[in-house]
């Protein structure tokens, strides 16, 4: 598995985990909250389409990321080799 499939697999892992929390919290706290089941259905639509949302924008930007880092270290890599060779 490539390193962008590990970070990528990661980072939804992550996000499922927060949306499951966020609606834990809304449903411990929904009395204190006097937010009935319908509300909380409601609320939970909004959460996981705004965790969904941003996660995958910032997952464009770690991938972006992280494959400038693989594709430097790549050539970096590349260039001691060709030193090696010549000296």
């Amino acid at each position: 598995m490539s390193i962008e499939s590990q970070v990528g697999k990661s980072v939804y892992d992550l996000r499922d985990f927060l949306k499951s929390q966020l609606i834990t919290v809304l449903i411990e706290r929904s009395e204190e909250l006097g937010l009935s089941m319908e509300q909380i259905k409601a609320m939970r639509i909004i959460v996981d389409a705004t965790v969904d949302s941003s996660v995958d924008k910032g997952m464009n930007n770690i991938l972006s990321t992280l494959n400038a880092a693989v594709e430097k270290s790549k050539a970096e890599e590349k260039e001691k080799k060709k030193k090696k060779r010549i000296g």
